[in-house]
């Protein structure tokens, strides 16, 4: 009996709570705890959203160890958070936009919504990657009782250790250079903010007319784009922050990079520029469908949603983890709807 890829998948995600990296983003020596801080502000956009003080929330669910990547209603108070920040950065670094409007084109405001999503994705990966060495650790030291209540299903004593230490060592080496890329990355957005050199990071703003009900705030490889041009091979290392949030009678969607890869994102962009308002709509409902996880819905939309749409959008996610170098193609999935009564 194998303990199986899918299987250990499963686990692992679901042991990333447990195992959650817990450090202050903003700085390694701070001693302060960290707070559930939102990725999404809760004040100025998900209570926007909100019915009830609930939203739909993507997460991971387990039931009879199977995984379920659907949403769930959870309270305002707890979606999108995640053990980033100490209180006191938390409040600090994100007054200008916990505290302002957005201003189109204000580097600042652009850059910490930036900040924001990729701290998101930065404690996802550090989690992932501590719960991977706690278990090649498990699988070396042959501690059976503490897979056992790990895993109550499974037999250790017909397990083959060695084989599966095997397989935590490969993925440990795996995810060692993403690991160390994200680091990086964090490394050069504190600089950032220290410096205050905001305009090292291109944010491209697209307004819609109306106000949707859902917020995105995430941090992704663009794999590849329309024409069919690599962005990220298999050594990744230019992060994507999207950022979708309702204000006033309009819904903003931040797409940000750095400056230095420009040229790179350049015809993507265009592409983007040059779409019509249901195209762009499209474009952009694939990008969140295919690369974010962090998103939340307004049940009401949600649930007004056609089934046709609503199974896309998890078609296309899955879709994508098969051939990600496919070039980008713009699916008739269309996230940005209003609420049907």
């Amino acid at each position: 009996m194998e303990f199986s890829k899918e299987f250990a998948n499963v686990k692992l995600h679901l042991m990333r709570g447990k195992f959650a990296w817990n450090e202050c983003f903003r700085d390694d020596s701070c001693k302060e705890p960290t707070i559930g801080s939102h990725s999404v502000q809760e004040n100025r956009f998900l209570n926007r959203i909100a019915e009830d003080g609930h939203v739909l929330y993507r997460q991971q669910k387990i039931e009879k160890d199977k995984a379920s990547y659907k949403f769930h209603k959870q309270g305002i108070g707890s979606a999108t958070t995640f053990p980033g920040f100490c209180g006191t950065h938390d409040t600090d670094v994100f007054i200008p936009i916990e505290r302002k409007d957005y201003e189109r084109g204000n580097k600042e405001q652009e850059f910490l919504f930036a900040y924001r999503a990729f701290a998101f994705e930065y404690q996802a990966k550090k989690s992932y990657y501590k719960v991977i060495k706690h278990y090649y650790d498990l699988f070396d030291k042959k501690d059976i009782d503490t897979l056992k209540s790990y895993h109550p299903v499974f037999d250790f004593t017909k397990i083959n250790m060695v084989h599966n230490k095997k397989y935590f060592s490969d993925l440990l080496n795996k995810n060692r250079k993403p690991l160390q890329n994200v680091e990086n990355i964090r490394n050069y957005l504190n600089k950032t903010l220290d410096n205050k050199s905001f305009s090292d990071i291109v944010t491209r703003t697209f307004v819609f007319p109306e106000e949707y009900k859902f917020v995105v705030s995430n941090a992704f490889y663009l794999a590849v784009d329309h024409l069919g041009n690599v962005i990220n091979g298999n050594n990744e290392d230019i992060l994507t922050t999207l950022t979708v949030v309702p204000e006033k009678n309009k819904t903003l969607v931040l797409f940000s990079y750095p400056k230095q890869h420009n040229k790179k994102f350049s015809p993507f962009m265009n592409y983007i520029n040059k779409s019509n308002l249901l195209e762009r709509k499209k474009i952009f409902s694939t990008l969140i469908a295919t690369y974010t996880e962090n998103i939340a819905f307004n049940p009401k939309l949600w649930d007004s949603m056609e089934e046709q749409q609503k199974n896309l959008f998890y078609d296309v996610y899955e879709a994508t983890l098969i051939n990600k170098y496919s070039p980008f193609i713009a699916y008739d999935l269309n996230l940005f709807t209003k609420i049907k009564s």
